[in-house]
């Protein structure tokens, strides 16, 4: 996947080497010009990206490349990694290579450990139920890296155990139900409407246009069609929210939090028989009504007293789920306007977007995620 949202625009090492210094007798000019030199290198940093020479995204237990959720590299992605490289070339304080090829990655990274990896990697082999696999392989090897741990990874890809910790934390959740396909009679929820997702899945796969329900006999229908793709992935059956959604970027980590942003998804413009949601069509069809008509916007209708409760649910979760370096919070109002969590990105895609509701630079907000972990980590 790509890093760049094709919408947005576009010491401990002072202290041995003056030991160092102290002992060769050198002169203290010339100790000051050695420490000088070594605090200006630039921190080499190794870019771990997905494989462009995969399918884009596979869904578990689906290796067919001509499925319609094996999505292939388009221009767009590639776009995508070229800003991102453009956007690294700016960042002096780091040097950066990029490893991108999955079949040889356990060798090279063994062959030749990296200083530091900026992990950027949503799946090893893009499985994205495999994406906790590559921080663990980083932690085996003694390797640093950014963002999140195996533990948050594999926790927030199940969303019905992120609910659970949200609502340990009293922080407000839809109600839902959990649902195993082929495994028990049709759920016949209490109240109307519903939305239907796959709670282990990442890129609104399995969220279309039918995900939300109104009444039993849609939710059966639909139910069947899934049923023929997802057999294998539970569902929720989840309280639908009408009301206007946000999203909230933090970056830093707990007790050292430097930046937060809270941006809305602007539904206005879509038709009225379609649902107000960020369903799969938004996300890889660009020439759909979705892509076209749907709009992040800075936040308009949010009052002072909301944005702080929502950066303090954030904070709580952050800490909890282990999250590192930065992640996004995503909520949405009920009926009367109360917010109500729906899910946690770590490692979050769409940082261009963070970028442009924050009105800085693309290069900015990376940079803000690489010095975040170079603190966590004392580099």
């Amino acid at each position: 996947m790509s890093t760049q949202d094709p919408k947005a625009p576009i010491s401990y090492q002072q202290e041995k080497i003056a030991h160092l210094d102290l002992k060769l007798n050198t002169p203290v000019l010339s100790r000051k010009k050695s420490l000088k030199k070594a605090v200006s290198l630039p921190l080499a940093t190794t870019v771990l990206l997905d494989d462009p020479y995969l399918p884009a995204f596979i869904l578990p237990d689906n290796e067919d490349v001509d499925s319609g959720y094996n999505v292939e590299y388009n221009q767009e992605e590639f776009e995508g990694i070229e800003a991102l490289k453009d956007a690294l070339k700016l960042l002096t304080n780091f040097k950066f290579n990029y490893l991108d090829n999955h079949k040889k990655l356990l060798e090279q990274l063994v062959k030749n450990p990296p200083a530091f990896v900026f992990n950027l990697c949503e799946g090893f082999k893009n499985h994205a139920e495999l994406e906790p696999n590559v921080p663990a392989l980083l932690e085996m090897l003694d390797i640093p890296y950014t963002g999140a741990s195996p533990t948050c990874l594999m926790l927030t890809y199940n969303k019905s155990l992120t609910r659970m910790i949200a609502k340990d934390l009293n922080i407000p959740v839809p109600e839902e139900s959990y649902y195993v396909l082929s495994k028990q009679h049709q759920p016949s929820p209490a109240h109307f409407p519903v939305i239907i997702k796959p709670n282990n899945a990442d890129g609104s796969f399995g969220i279309t246009q039918n995900a939300v329900v109104n009444n039993q006999q849609e939710l059966n229908q639909y139910l069947m069609e899934l049923n023929e793709q997802f057999s294998s992935i539970p569902l929720l059956i989840q309280q639908f929210l009408p009301g206007q959604e946000y999203s909230l970027g933090l970056i830093g980590n707990p007790g050292d939090f430097e930046f937060s942003v809270i941006y809305e998804i602007d539904y206005s413009q879509l038709p009225e028989h379609l649902p107000k949601i960020l369903c799969y069509d938004y996300k890889w069809k660009p020439e759909s009504p979705y892509r076209q008509l749907v709009k992040i916007t800075p936040v308009t209708s949010l009052s002072e007293y909301a944005q702080k409760t929502m950066l303090e649910y954030s904070q709580l979760l952050f800490e909890r789920l282990d999250c590192r370096d930065y992640a996004r919070f995503d909520f949405r109002a009920d009926s009367e306007g109360n917010l109500k969590l729906l899910e946690v990105n770590a490692n979050p895609s769409g940082l261009g977007d963070l970028a442009w509701i924050a009105s800085i630079s693309y290069e900015g907000i990376l940079e803000k995620i690489l010095n975040a972990a170079k603190k966590r980590l004392k580099l």
